[in-house]
Parts: C-alpha cells; structure tokens; sequence
C-alpha cells in the first residue's frame, strides 16, 4: 500500500460547512420549509448563542430515534445533460457524471463524502462485459450503479439522490459568476452532451455554463483524474466565494432553483428530519472528503481508471465514510515491508485509517515512537494498545529534539533534516507511528 492520492480533508470551515449543508438540504428538498425565519448570511456565521445551545440540551430532540437510524448513506449522482425535458432521472440515455457516496452520521456530526471516478473499469455479471462504472445509470438506471457499488466496495447506500448539472450553472449565475484560474486553454465540443468548452488561460470570471464546461472537460493526459481535481477546485472556489456575495434574500431562490434540478428516493418525513438536524447541528458537524485511488489504464484502444490497491481502498472509505482517526505507518529500520507487515499484523481491521506507508526519515530508530498530533494524545494511547510496544509522543517535541534542536544527533549530522519530514506531511495525519528495530523483532517472531 502506497501513499493515497487523497488529500486529507478535515475541514471545520463555517463557510465550507454551510456550501455543503445547503446543497445537501436542497438536495433532499426539506430545507426552504425550515430556513429560520429574519436569519441573514453574516448572523449565521455566529456561533451559536449559549441560549441556543441550552435551548438545544433541553429539548433533547434524539434525531436519529426520529430517523430510525444513526447513520444515513446516500448515493449522489450529478447526470450528464441529456436528460428529458422532464428531468427524468432514470433516463437510459444518461450517464452519471459524477458519483458520490455521501454519509451523514447523526449520533458523531459527521459527514463523509467520497467520490468514486466515472472512469473506474468494473465488470457487470448482468450483461457479462466490462464498463466504465458512470455506464450502469446508461444500461439500466442508478438502481444499477447503487447495487455495482454495493458489490464493488461493499457499500451499502440506503437512498439515491440524481442532480441535473443546471443546478450548479444556476447557482454559479446566480452569484454573479466564478473566479476561476483555469490552468490551460480548453477547446471541446461535445455534441451528445450538449455542451462545449472554449475558455483561455488564466485567471478570470466564469458563468454558469462555462463553469460546468470547467469541471466536465477530460480531453487531456489527465483525462478522468483531472475533471475531479477541477470539481474539487470548483467547489473550494465555491467555499470561499459564496458568502462574499450570496445575500441572505437570495437563499430562498437558491433552493428553489436547485430543487428543481434534483430527485430523490427518500420519503419526505425522513427528509424533513434530515434538514431539521443539519440546520440545528450545522456549526458542529465535521467533514472529510476523498477520493477512491486509482490508476489509469488502457484496453483495446479504451482509457479506463482501476483500483490502485484494494487494501488503500479499505482504508480511504474508511477515513471518508466511518470518520477513521488517519495514520501513517513509517518504517524507521530500512528493512524492507517493514510498514506494509505491521499494517497487516496489527492495523487491518482495527478503527483507523492506516492512509500511507513510507519510510522515515532515517533508518536509526531502535525504539517504536507513538508521534500524534496536537489534541490526539487519546487516539495515540489507542495505538499503544493496538500495538503493546513503543514510546508515546507529541508531534511538535518529536520534530524539535530530532530535527530542529541544534544539540541533537540528527540536526548535527545533516542541519537540513526537516526537509525530509516535511515531505512526510506528519502533520496531516493525528497519529505517525515510526516503526523501530523493536517492531522489527517482534514482527519477526509473529511471522514464525
């Protein structure tokens, strides 16, 4: 298992929160019956009054004995534009241009996005063929994409969600445009589609239709990768751009024009439940995103994406949609699969999301060293019982006494030892485990 090509996304942004919760309340079409009344963007922003959250406490509303549920799964599927003038989800001229898997847990205020490529080559026993994964709503509707994934990566998803794109070339116009840099010149023309792409490089202002020609051009080495990379940028263009110009007598417009672009398979009382707990808990859910890793590939002539390593898979669903605390194992000995044998022996089914495995940045290490980030000293004592050998450390006295303290060995033998660390990016993940000559041993006599 090599290093993901996730990037590690935990964000409590207010603002990042507040793009997404909106999209996803519009989405199950519940919110524009409980948008509180006289509220405006900058009162939002405020956290909550002490009397609200003591308002909160003694009702004692049990949201997910309301839902009959804890966690809710949805399968969010952005089609492409050849719709029916009657939006029609269930098209079989459709295929899904953007697949997510979306998970809200009520109980932990959490929510998960992981997106899954169009391009992912998977094989369809029903038709004994292999397809690009965005074919199955093309084939026989997103029941069948809902039941592939469910094979695939073992994901159940309990309801499906289908948005036209027109609500995000909406949404874009209704702003007033995007701030864009776009990174190249890009020429396209898709008839099918319906659409076409024509934009220059360099930073400027988008409409709505040039936007959605943005995130869907693919006509480049970087081909599926590379349209999610710019929804990715897309949507963080969103994050930081919508409250600067979003009034609050817009909002309203907002999930109107958005409701209409957009079906959806779950019942209204469980939505309107839904939308009550996302407005309640809004300024305390947490985030995370990423990325199914994959690598590109070529078959008959046909460009397809497939799964990297399934293990890396594992362990990227279960950061994005368990909420896994990350780790990265690091291999401090130079013994060769020194990372990858303790991962198998002692992380593989425990709840945490082992994210990378590399090596350290010197091989010198006699002891095992705990490393967790600052607030994670508990998911580091976690890991010590996991493992029952090792030392326990903060993040920021680690890179100190080796790496920065003058007087240490390492800074006094290379000055310039952090370089390496930095690339390690220790502090994206809340525990780094350094394997020692400790591990090594001990290893060894599981393995016989």
């Amino acid at each position: 298992m090599r290093e993901p090509r996730i990037k590690l996304s935990d964000s409590n942004s207010f603002w990042f929160k507040l793009v997404i919760i909106v999209l996803l309340i519009a989405i199950i079409g519940a919110f524009i019956l409980f948008f509180p009344k006289r509220s405006s963007v900058k009162e939002s922003h405020q956290k909550p009054s002490q009397e609200r959250k003591q308002a909160r406490k003694q009702k004692k509303v049990d949201y997910s004995k309301l839902l009959g549920t804890s966690k809710i799964t949805l399968l969010l599927l952005g089609m492409d534009i050849t719709w029916t003038k009657e939006h029609l989800p269930t098209t079989k001229i459709a295929h899904s241009d953007t697949i997510m898997v979306v998970t809200i847990d009520l109980k932990r205020k959490y929510i998960g996005l992981l997106s899954i490529p169009r391009d992912l080559r998977v094989y369809l026993p029903e038709y004994d063929r292999y397809v690009k994964i965005n074919t199955c709503t093309f084939l026989d509707g997103p029941r069948l994409l809902q039941k592939v994934i469910k094979r695939e990566f073992n994901i159940h998803t309990d309801y499906i969600v289908v948005v036209k794109q027109e609500a995000i070339k909406e949404l874009v116009d209704l702003i007033g445009g995007l701030d864009i840099y776009v990174e190249k010149d890009m020429r396209y023309q898709d008839r099918w589609g319906g659409f076409k792409v024509d934009l220059k490089r360099g930073f400027q202002r988008l409409n709505g239709e040039q936007v959605i020609g943005y995130m869907r051009f693919r006509m480049d080495e970087e081909g599926d990768l590379g349209r999610i990379r710019r929804q990715q940028k897309v949507i963080k263009a969103l994050k930081e751009q919508l409250p600067k110009r979003l009034r609050s007598q817009d909002i309203p417009k907002l999930i109107s024009v958005l409701y209409k672009y957009i079906r959806t398979d779950m019942k209204p009382q469980k939505a309107l439940i839904l939308a009550r707990f996302m407005r309640d808990y809004a300024d305390e859910i947490k985030f995370r995103s990423g990325t199914i890793p994959v690598v590109p590939i070529e078959i008959n002539g046909i460009s397809y994406l497939t799964i990297r390593d399934k293990e890396e898979v594992w362990e990227t669903i279960k950061y994005v949609l368990k909420g896994y605390p990350p780790v990265q194992l690091l291999n401090g000995t130079g013994k060769p699969g020194l990372a990858k044998k303790a991962y198998k022996i002692y992380f593989k089914d425990q709840p945490f999301a082992v994210l990378s495995l590399t090596n350290a940045p010197t091989f010198d290490y006699q002891t095992t060293l705990i490393i967790y980030s600052k607030g994670k000293s508990d998911e580091a004592q976690r890991v010590m019982d996991i493992l029952e050998f090792g030392e326990v450390q903060e993040l920021s006295k680690y890179l100190y006494d080796r790496l920065e303290d003058p007087s240490s060995d390492l800074y006094l033998r290379d000055p310039f030892a952090w370089r390496y660390a930095k690339d390690l990016h220790m502090e994206n993940y809340d525990v780094n485990v350094i394997l020692g000559a400790d591990a090594d041993v001990l290893i060894r006599e599981r393995e016989h």
